[in-house]
């Protein structure tokens, strides 16, 4: 009886298109806020575990959403919040 069931459900179109989702409906969409200004909202990304070049094995990319305009520093990989937070203001201070 099994292997019936498989067969006539692997062989009905309607079945395939017809599949039972095992998770919950996904909800409304929440769009991000549109900053009002540069530098308002930003994005980080610390990519790290690279092959280390000059001493460092990271880099810190950090994108204004307002601009859309990024700014990349080598680092170190697992570096602490005060030496984060030092990066991103001299990141800030270097840009043109």
């Amino acid at each position: 009886m099994t292997t019936f069931v498989k067969k006539y459900v692997m062989g009905c179109d309607m079945c395939q298109q017809m599949k039972n989702r095992p998770q919950q409906p996904f909800g409304p969409l929440m769009p991000n806020k549109v900053p009002n200004g540069p530098w308002k909202i930003i994005s980080m990304n610390l990519i790290n575990q690279l092959p280390e070049s000059n001493g460092y094995n990271a880099i810190c990319v950090i994108v204004d959403r307002f601009t859309k305009r990024a700014l990349s520093q080598t680092s170190f990989g697992y570096i602490s919040i005060n030496s984060l937070t030092i990066l991103m203001v001299s990141m800030a201070l270097e840009s043109p």
